[in-house]
């Protein structure tokens, strides 16, 4: 295993490079803007298609009024994610620009919804404009055209090609006028690649698009595909890279297509058939990176060693709503030769399982998303309304995951014995950090900390437990939460010290960029520490004060 793990450890810099790709970040923060949308569409076509699953069908015109928020919500997804991934994408420009260079949201934002409109508008058979093209489908000509968009206004401001006016004109009249270059020749560009692939075509660019990328699609959705997916999730987490990231970040926007095909399939009551969704990383990492759901209720209930079940008893809360850092670190998983199989291999069978399912046994695939932090035995149900075949999809992969996983923590556990009959010390370390007298610490303005993490769950654990701390020792210090992929430091200049979690490593030089440009000190933590002191109150406000003076 250490072999196999260093020959991986050798591709850690590429995955890192493509996990700081300033597009791939700026999808991924797209959609996770896009999440609210996708949420509340969601819950219409719950509500309309639950019932179905029990033999109800609503009333045909109450049907189509429940059906009219999901189709100005999910129904504009291509329209709204040309907004938001606009808005990432600019983000991401102005760290490699000058302050007096950098973009502005407003003029760009409008100058990609209104190529986003003349790329993938269409007509019904009345000659009406149609909304087909402006949802799910039109995503990746979204992304697109943003690009397009963000890179013609940078060329144009940053070698100011601008109309530039007298002194005497008001300054927010002149500045109007700084983007009408860039936002004329953007608009007329992407106008240009409509006329050339309709009159090539016939078509809209979106119909001409998703039939290229069709065959993707449909090695996506293979066995194969599932298997490939969720198996790089897990050896790209194993090595240190978060592999949720780097993959399903470059899958997603196949996902939110596959998931508005199976919505619009149940709204016309038929049979869901689409695999590659929301559903399958609900299914495949139940519990988080590598399926871990179940191994928390083993070390809990199962564990003979006294620090495995310490740590069953921090990890099972937290791993029930999709936050596993406590059990990967803690455990520890990650990195843990006993844990290397069933690691890597559970999230790849659950994918294979979950195909089975909706292929075979014709469970309809999933219609919903719903965010980090749901509960996730009710998130499977849910995703699939609650069908009779959901219920028995939980089950098989609760057992699955159950018999693979235990021969190996049993495995581990009679080792942890041991070696505490051996009297080696291998419990969490609990002991308080008295290096710093807390009391001593008055502070005149607030001394403010940043945690940042991958997906916002334990970074806000450590937050929490930092403010809980300075409550109880009346210390004038504030902490908050953010996610590596959207923090933009530029707007909290004011922040004091960064605290980054043990899985956002490959960030670290990335983000020391902006911290050293506004003298922001930044920390790390191993994976041991990390958990620690998100339960430890006193200790993670000691590690503050420690690493501000150190």
């Amino acid at each position: 295993m250490e072999a196999i793990t260093k020959k991986l450890e050798k591709l850690t810099p590429f995955f890192d490079k493509v996990a700081r790709n300033k597009y791939i970040k700026a999808i991924m923060n797209g959609f996770m803007s896009n999440m609210p949308l996708v949420l509340i569409s969601s819950i219409f076509i719950m509500i309309n298609s639950v019932p179905n699953a029990w033999g109800y069908y609503w009333p045909e015109k109450i049907s189509a009024m429940i059906m009219i928020p999901y189709s100005f919500t999910m129904g504009l997804l291509g329209l709204f994610l040309s907004i938001l991934f606009t808005k990432a994408l600019i983000d991401e420009e102005n760290r490699e620009l000058d302050e007096d260079k950098q973009l502005e949201y407003f003029s760009p934002i409008i100058a990609a919804a209104s190529s986003f409109f003349i790329l993938a508008r269409s007509y019904d058979d009345k000659g009406a404009l149609s909304l087909s093209y402006l949802g799910a489908p039109g995503i990746f000509v979204a992304i697109i055209t943003g690009i397009i968009v963000v890179k013609i206004m940078k060329l144009f401001i940053k070698n100011n090609i601008v109309i530039k006016l007298p002194k005497e004109v008001p300054q927010g009249l002149a500045k109007s006028f700084k983007y009408v270059l860039g936002f004329g020749a953007s608009v007329l560009f992407c106008y240009l690649i409509d006329i050339i692939v309709r009159s090539q075509t016939n078509e809209s660019i979106v119909k001409f698009v998703m039939s290229a990328l069709s065959p993707l699609f449909a090695v996506g959705d293979s066995y194969f595909g599932l298997f490939f997916i969720m198996f790089s999730v897990s050896i790209l987490t194993w090595i240190g890279i978060h592999g949720s990231t780097v993959v399903l970040s470059v899958v997603s926007p196949i996902m939110l297509v596959n998931l508005a095909a199976n919505q619009q399939a149940v709204s016309e009551g038929l049979r869901a058939t689409e695999s590659l969704t929301s559903g399958l990383v609900t299914v495949a990492l139940l519990g988080g990176s590598g399926a871990t759901l179940m191994v928390n209720f083993m070390f809990l209930l199962f564990s003979k060693s006294k620090a495995n079940k310490a740590i069953g008893k921090v990890s099972i809360v937290p791993g029930n709503f999709m936050v596993n850092e406590p059990i990967l670190f803690g455990g520890p998983i990650l990195m843990n030769p006993y844990f290397f199989i069933p690691y890597l291999f559970t999230p790849a069978i659950n994918a294979l399982i979950y195909k089975f399912f909706i292929d075979t046994l014709a469970l309809s695939g999933a219609t919903m998303q719903l965010s980090i932090g749901t509960p996730m035995l009710f998130s499977v149900l849910a995703v699939h309304n609650f069908q009779p075949l959901s219920f028995a999809l939980l089950f098989a992969i609760i057992v699955v995951d159950s018999v693979i996983y235990y021969p190996f923590f049993k495995a581990y556990d009679n080792k942890k014995v041991l070696e505490e009959k051996n009297n080696i010390k291998i419990e969490i370390k609990t002991e308080k950090n008295d290096d710093e007298n807390l009391e001593s610490y008055k502070l005149e303005s607030p001394l403010k900390v940043l945690v940042l993490c991958i997906a916002g769950g334990t970074s806000s654990m450590l937050a929490s437990s930092i403010n809980e701390g300075a409550k109880n020792a009346s210390v004038n210090v504030k902490a908050k939460a953010d996610t590596v992929n959207s923090v933009v430091l530029a707007n909290q200049k004011d922040t004091d010290l960064i605290i980054m979690s043990p899985q956002s490593r490959s960030y670290y030089d990335y983000i020391k960029e902006d911290a050293d440009k506004f003298g922001i000190k930044m920390v790390t933590t191993d994976g041991e520490e990390y958990i620690r002191l998100s339960q430890d109150n006193d200790e993670a406000l000691n590690f503050v004060f420690k690493n501000m003076k150190g």
